[in-house]
């Protein structure tokens, strides 16, 4: 799949200047600027709302393996079996927890780094 479209951060400055007909000490002029704003829109990125804590944490039991646990532990509860339905929660418990911070360790390298 071929694509006509340069590969930017291989070109020189130079080269990119030139395809893009803007003066490098000048810039672009008042007008043409004005014209590419028009044409294709602000140069930013737009900005995505975070998700709350919480909800990142529950998501860290939609596992089916984790959904399987959980009716175990319903089904241990049910026949009273309260030492297996305990072990069966916290089991899942810190498999959420342990999920949920590794993703938080995650979110802090991608914001040092920049992604």
């Amino acid at each position: 799949m071929a694509s006509d479209a340069p590969v930017w951060h291989a070109l020189s400055a130079t080269e990119v200047c030139e395809r893009l007909a803007t003066d490098p000490v000048r810039g672009l002029a008042v007008a043409e600027a004005g014209r590419r704003l028009a044409a294709h829109g602000p140069n930013a990125l737009e900005e995505t709302r975070a998700e709350p804590w919480w909800r990142r944490f529950l998501r860290q039991f939609r596992e089916f393996v984790i959904g399987l646990l959980l009716v175990a532990a319903g089904i241990a509860a049910a026949m009273r079996d309260w030492a297996d339905a305990a072990a069966i929660l916290a089991i899942v418990l810190v498999n959420a927890v342990i999920g949920f911070v590794q993703e938080q360790r995650l979110r802090r390298v991608e914001r040092h780094v920049g992604h």
